[in-house]
């Protein structure tokens, strides 16, 4: 429960055969993604997603009551 915020610079690494198509983060509340965070699964916020400058994510991003912002990102169709 709660907000999933990624600090500048981390990187999520999937291991053990793991498919980004397979991966979802379920958050009751905002998601947000700081400067060059390099994400992978399908995040699904209840109020928002919001990307900083340099943000990747291989995956989708959905917001259930709120926007997905974007600044300069990259976001890639994830494996199935």
């Amino acid at each position: 429960g709660g907000n999933l915020i990624v600090g500048p610079g981390r990187q999520i690494i999937l291991a053990g055969g793991a498919q980004s198509g397979n991966i979802f983060w379920a958050v009751s509340g905002y998601c947000s993604l700081d400067t060059t965070v390099s994400m992978v699964g399908n995040i699904m916020a209840y109020t928002s997603v919001t990307f900083n400058t340099g943000a990747v994510l291989l995956g989708r991003a959905l917001a259930s009551n709120g926007d997905v912002t974007l600044l300069t990102n990259t976001i890639t169709k994830p494996t199935p």
